[in-house]
């Protein structure tokens, strides 16, 4: 995810906020205001005197106890004001991830609170090296994907979800290589500050394409601190226009061509984790067994890993060299295995440190 140094910032203004929704996170650091962006400024640069007398109390009991504030704020000749206060919770632990609040005078109409969503990603930094994300529900409704049940009881208050392959499936194209990478950097970021990712996506209900920002840092406090497994926490919400999104790029140039021409089985290969992030319908149709992770690890026959990892890293680290291909075989949905002939090149990227291997799927010859 990119630093909140650069891209689409909304100038700082000192109007009142009065029925406007405003985000802020954990740190009250503001993240909108209404239908304005911002990429976490102080509250006394951009909200009035009264703005911060109303909200700021609010906010920072409402993410002390986890509980909507839902009050009536008396200031005298300044007058009587309605503040609702809305913590948004992490759905692996439930701490506090970032705060919604708004404020209407006292006879007045609280609007409809924007749809936010929290979400967690967790990274095993062992050898396994497994990618799983936590989800809020409202995550899933801006989606527009059904609330799946709740598969892990370690996580009552959002749903967990193997591996990221199903969110790229969600991401345009054209911003799935971005997105990619911010997940990356999240995880693998060795500060905690605020970090930004504008994307794209089609709603998987009414078709329709929705501009997305994801917001998050990872957690460096214990107990994170030196922790096998690294945690990114932040928010989603959808945004009006990516037209100055943050580092607005898509797939690898490398990557895109071959998936426009091939009618080979291809898939992209991640190697900090060995998951594949990207595949073409070929692949799909091999017919082998892909767990919902699809890590490699738990899709080919333990006697042939080390070969297959080996090709994948020494392809990453030679990016444009095609690796000579090695035979490995993959299970099948039932019993028995599948010999597949497995050949990859890495793919240049310098804003992903050339960690990517594009492969192709063949019969052996």
């Amino acid at each position: 995810m990119e630093c909140a140094d650069g891209g689409r910032v909304a100038r700082r203004r000192r109007g009142s906020v009065v029925g406007r929704w405003v985000l802020v996170d954990v740190r009250l650091q503001v993240l909108a205001i209404g239908d304005l962006l911002y990429t976490g400024q102080s509250p006394k640069g951009l909200l009035t005197s009264v703005d911060r007398t109303v909200l700021l109390p609010q906010i920072m009991t409402a993410a002390r106890t986890r509980a909507v504030q839902d009050v009536v704020t008396d200031l005298g000749g300044d007058g009587r004001f309605a503040v609702v206060a809305v913590p948004l919770l992490d759905p692996a632990d439930g701490a506090v991830t970032a705060v919604q609040a708004c404020y209407v005078p006292v006879d007045g109409v609280v609007p409809v609170r924007p749809g936010v969503g929290a979400w967690q990603w967790r990274v095993d930094l062992t050898d396994r090296r497994s990618v799983t994300a936590i989800w809020s529900p409202e995550v899933f409704d801006l989606f527009g994907l059904a609330r799946p049940p709740a598969v892990a009881a370690e996580y009552p208050a959002g749903n967990r979800l193997p591996g990221s392959y199903f969110f790229h499936e969600l991401v345009d194209d054209a911003w799935s290589g971005a997105v990619h990478q911010a997940i990356s950097e999240g995880v693998g970021a060795t500060t905690d500050q605020l970090m930004f990712r504008d994307y794209r996506i089609r709603d998987r209900v009414s078709g329709v394409e929705k501009n997305m920002r994801m917001v998050g840092r990872r957690l460096l406090t214990d107990p994170y601190a030196g922790a096998t497994v690294a945690v990114a926490r932040g928010c989603t919400m959808e945004v009006g226009s990516t037209e100055h999104a943050f580092n607005q790029h898509g797939a690898e140039p490398t990557a895109a061509a071959l998936f426009s021409v091939s009618r080979d089985a291809l898939a992209v290969v991640n190697t900090d984790f060995f998951h594949i992030w990207q595949a073409n319908r070929q692949f799909d149709a091999l017919g082998i067994r892909v767990p919902s992770d699809r890590r490699l690890q738990d899709m080919c026959h333990p006697g042939d890993l080390s070969a297959l990892l080996r090709m994948l890293t020494r392809a990453a680290s030679s990016p444009g060299e095609v690796v000579a291909p090695v035979e490995v075989r993959f299970a099948e949905p039932g019993h028995g295995y599948r010999t597949l002939e497995v050949s990859g090149v890495g793919v240049p990227s310098a804003q992903d440190g050339n960690k990517d291997v594009a492969c192709r799927f063949n019969p052996p010859r």
